[in-house]
């Protein structure tokens, strides 16, 4: 169920230099975000909507210009100045802004309610397509991109049915699609070969249910190998080569592999401390996550050996952190950064396994932003983040 009772229903996404299908290092970048609060500045602020129906969506970076759709407009963006430099009308509002653009092929890619997806020319805002998918939901899955097709699900509710769909991305022409109960909430789905790997809901109302990952052949839509694992996913697989690494609401962290035929091999699992909604985010043998806590606001990063699973820091932080963590890898050891779902909100950076709230803002829901400088949206505005002090060029105040 979409929590509609959390404060402000602000959010926080994945910003990439160039928006690529997910894989195993997508949250990874070899760069020098700012660590403390004395160093992090405001470089720019951008007021887009009013209310959570039509605030920012999540912005998307792509070359030197950031793609945000606001109720039924898309923005094109400069990077560096926050004007404005197109805009484009789409036919319906995103699903509350949680979910970002795609960008790919020079196509934006926009998630719709009520099952839409839009297109439009990367440089004109021009649209190109539209289509719907016939049992509707809400847009609360990224869209993926590999070799010409764009890969979403869409959600009506914890136990009806909804549709994850292969889309040809030049024509807009729905190629296949893998109904589910429960639907597809924030699932986005990783690549292996011939291969889509797809989890989702799991039917019922509790979040700890009987649930089912698909590898599916990206030709014709048709299921290759079936694994069981517990729980609503509502959050992305991340792989590393034919390894692939889950997390589930019923507190679990899974580990798997796929073979060259879409076969699932042994699975592997361990409990969290709470449940996650975090896309696994890999670097140097760990797996970093976010968790719930215990108590009501309460939350943590957690951090595991890739290899075992087992834990190596549990670090709590002001809320529940539901993003995909972003790693920093451009210092002499990783920082890693994340948001937290509780008011007033922010971003943390935790370096060498001390978290340092940098960032007080506003509230903040689903990933956060990558490299370069950090963008966000809270209550209708978008502001990127820079360092203050002149750590590199790239980074500077100038």
């Amino acid at each position: 169920m979409l929590r509609k009772n959390i404060k402000g229903l602000t959010a926080l996404l994945t910003v990439l230099l160039l928006l690529m299908p997910v894989c195993a290092f997508a949250a990874v970048a070899n760069v020098k975000p700012p660590v403390t609060a004395a160093e992090t500045k405001e470089k720019w602020v951008l007021s887009l909507g009013t209310d959570y129906k039509n605030a920012p969506s999540i912005p998307a970076l792509y070359g030197d210009y950031l793609y945000v759709m606001s109720g039924k407009k898309i923005y094109k963006i400069n990077k560096s100045s926050g004007e404005t430099v197109k805009t484009g009308d789409m036919s319906g509002r995103p699903t509350y802004a949680y979910i970002p653009v795609t960008v790919a092929q020079g196509k934006v890619f926009c998630p719709i309610g009520d099952g839409g997806i839009e297109a439009f020319d990367a440089d004109t805002l021009t649209k190109l397509w539209s289509v719907t998918d016939p049992l509707g939901g809400q847009a609360m899955t990224p869209i993926a991109y590999e070799n010409g097709k764009i890969f979403t699900g869409f959600w009506n509710s914890d136990t009806d049915d909804a549709n994850f769909d292969c889309v040809d991305a030049s024509s807009g022409k729905i190629l296949w699609s893998l109904k589910r109960k429960g639907g597809y909430y924030w699932s986005e789905c990783a690549f292996y070969g011939n291969y889509a790997i797809i989890g989702g809901e799991d039917g019922v109302d509790a979040q700890d249910g009987d649930n089912f990952v698909y590898s599916v052949r990206i030709s014709d839509g048709s299921v290759a190998g079936s694994l069981n694992i517990q729980g609503d996913m509502r959050s992305g697989i991340t792989n590393v080569g034919n390894t692939l690494y889950m997390v589930t609401k019923a507190a679990k962290l899974y580990k798997t592999s796929i073979d060259s035929s879409g076969n699932f091999g042994t699975l592997y699992s361990t409990n969290l401390a709470g449940y996650s909604t975090s896309t696994p985010t890999i670097y140097g043998g760990k797996i970093y996550i976010g968790m719930a806590g215990g108590g009501k606001n309460e939350g943590y990063v957690g951090i595991f050996d890739a290899s075992s699973l087992t834990s190596t820091a549990q670090v709590k932080v002001q809320g529940f952190p539901q993003s995909e963590i972003l790693v920093a890898s451009g210092y002499d050891s990783p920082v890693a950064y994340t948001t937290y779902n509780n008011g007033p909100g922010g971003v943390v950076a935790i370096t060498k396994i001390i978290g340092i709230s940098i960032c007080p803002l506003c509230n903040s829901l689903k990933k956060l932003p990558v490299i370069d400088n950090i963008f966000r949206h809270c209550q209708g505005f978008l502001l990127p983040l820079r360092h203050q002090c002149k750590i590199h060029n790239r980074y500077a105040t100038t």
